[in-house]
């Protein structure tokens, strides 16, 4: 058994969605959990460690059967950043096909710091502040003390999927890859995941459950609730660094206790809005270039 499909980002494009569809086909063997991360020997993970491929097909893979499943996948999302994994999975698999979800880079930057501000990776309460800070942090300087990979408060590196999908063509001939806008998604998710099915050459599936919203952003619904948190992350980050590889699942099974709230996103302030807009604009010029779609109003008021 080989890994032959992979949903490798971007952050906060679907993915989630995209998953909870694809790994209720009959035919596909999808990992669980979704994000093993094992490619992405340049970043740091909180993914459960594997020492090996056969130890990554045993841990993220038992329920694989050959006599129903024709495909394996799995959904790293940070793969299409990392500058890594694309060279790592080709090397384990030269044949792979792979999944590229995308997204306004304002809106998913945005996005991204509101789950690691609720996830307790980022401490600063303002996006505005925080995207101010990132030079800084290149420097290894106001980094949150319980943040496992500091290269993911880069944000505006993080969503430059211009640059990534540039260099991920580079190395993947274009056949071998399908790219979905989570706009189009989000407009019509059965026809872009029958879309999906198509390219994987899988008969064409859906679900009772239907195509549900997967991944609304949340908040904590007190300041002290978002603290308990940012300990266990503390606790995960401290068991790394100790080379302690395996826990126990206490902070997993403690977060699904802790209270939280599902709420719309406040709407980023009109100038600084604008700001991001131009910081993204040529990148998004590239990823227009390179689909050959235009994808302008992602950055035009």
């Amino acid at each position: 058994m080989k890994v032959d499909f992979f949903l490798i980002g971007a952050p906060r494009s679907g993915t989630n969605a995209m998953f909870s569809y694809l790994k209720k086909h009959p035919n596909i063997c999808f990992s669980e959990p979704k994000q093993p991360e094992f490619f992405s020997s340049d970043l740091k993970s909180t993914a459960p460690y594997c020492a090996n491929a056969d130890e990554y097909h045993k841990k993220f893979f038992p329920h694989y059967d050959v006599s129903t499943h024709s495909v394996v996948a799995e959904g790293s999302v940070f793969y299409l950043y990392s500058e890594k994994a694309i060279e790592n999975i080709l090397s384990y698999n030269e044949n792979a096909k792979f999944l590229v979800m995308l997204r306004n880079p304002v809106d998913m930057a945005y996005s991204w710091y509101s789950l690691t501000y609720y996830g307790g990776q980022e401490n600063v309460s303002s996006f505005e502040d925080a995207w101010s800070l990132q030079k800084v942090r290149q420097e290894g300087k106001s980094i949150p003390k319980v943040c496992v990979e500091p290269k993911l408060l880069q944000y505006k590196k993080l969503c430059s999927t211009g640059a990534q999908v540039a260099s991920l063509l580079q190395k993947v001939d274009r056949e071998k890859i399908c790219f979905v806008i989570f706009d189009d998604f989000k407009d019509d998710p059965r026809g872009e995941y029958f879309r999906v099915l198509n390219f994987l050459g899988l008969p064409l599936f859906e679900s009772e459950d239907g195509f549900a919203q997967e991944n609304a952003n949340r908040e904590w619904r007190s300041p002290w609730v978002r603290r308990c948190y940012q300990i266990l992350v503390g606790a995960v980050k401290l068991r790394r660094f100790l080379g302690v590889r395996r826990g126990l699942g206490i902070s997993s099974y403690l977060t699904k206790l802790l209270p939280m709230k599902q709420q719309k996103r406040t709407p980023l302030p009109p100038a600084f809005r604008k700001k991001l807009q131009e910081e993204f604009h040529d990148d998004v010029l590239v990823l227009s270039q390179l689909l050959n779609k235009d994808l302008s109003f992602w950055v035009e008021d």
